[in-house]
């Protein structure tokens, strides 16, 4: 193995460590390969690495949410499809986003009717009474085809209530999501649950000062680093 971080890759460390830090500085594919000299194919395909590894490491809070929620977990789309790193979504799908007491926070997307929704929500409050949570969330994301490419890619933008108050809270969280998928000018459906779990993984591993960019987040890239070499993509 030339690196520690990639299975049978032939990225020198040096290279695979310029990767992992633009990846972490939140660089897009097509930046990063400018940057290393890689193609954007290459860098596509060890980004696409990461993201699995940080699904695969995020997934026991997802479990998490599963056992404390006595529903049809036919709702919870991600833990059924994800199985195969697969997800297609429907054009318009709501997503949930649940605070735990440690301040970390667990998303899914939801694949319920009306009904099947306020069924979550009935027991998501009951949860908050209990303590077991601090707050919810649903928020809409439609997907708007792209049909002026050869590529399976579509814009989509999620439908929240109001503006972010408060970065470190969910609204927060739907800003920083926003944000985050308006940049990559359109992403394949099938991708949208990793782009959503990197977004959740950087939300909870950045302070106030490095979600408003006033300081970088170098600490993202040591996190990132030693995800790797433990769980080497």
């Amino acid at each position: 193995m030339a690196n520690k971080y990639f299975l049978r890759s032939r990225l020198s460390e040096d290279q695979a460590r310029r990767i992992i830090r633009r990846f972490a500085d939140d660089l897009t594919e097509t930046a990063t390969a400018e940057e290393t000299g890689l193609t954007r194919k290459t860098v596509n395909g060890y980004f696409q690495k990461i993201r699995l590894v940080i699904y695969d490491y995020d997934r026991h809070r997802l479990g998490i949410l599963v056992k404390k929620l006595p529903i049809d977990k036919g709702y919870l789309l991600t833990s059924l499809q994800m199985s195969k790193h697969k997800f297609i979504p429907k054009r318009m799908f709501s997503v949930v986003a649940v605070m735990l007491p440690d301040t970390k926070l667990v998303t899914d997307v939801v694949g319920a009717t009306q009904a099947g929704l306020d069924e979550i929500s009935k027991n998501l409050n009951s949860l908050m009474k209990e303590g077991k949570i601090t707050d919810f969330d649903f928020a809409d994301y439609k997907f708007k085809p792209l049909f002026a490419t050869s590529y399976k890619r579509y814009f989509g933008r999620f439908f929240i209530s109001a503006p972010a108050k408060n970065l470190k809270s969910i609204s927060g969280f739907w800003d920083l999501s926003s944000k985050r998928l308006k940049k990559f000018h359109g992403i394949e459906a099938a991708k949208f649950i990793l782009h959503l779990r990197e977004t959740q993984w950087r939300f909870n591993n950045l302070t106030y000062e490095q979600m408003t960019y006033a300081i970088k987040p170098n600490d993202l890239y040591r996190k990132l680093l030693k995800l790797l070499r433990d769980n080497p993509a």
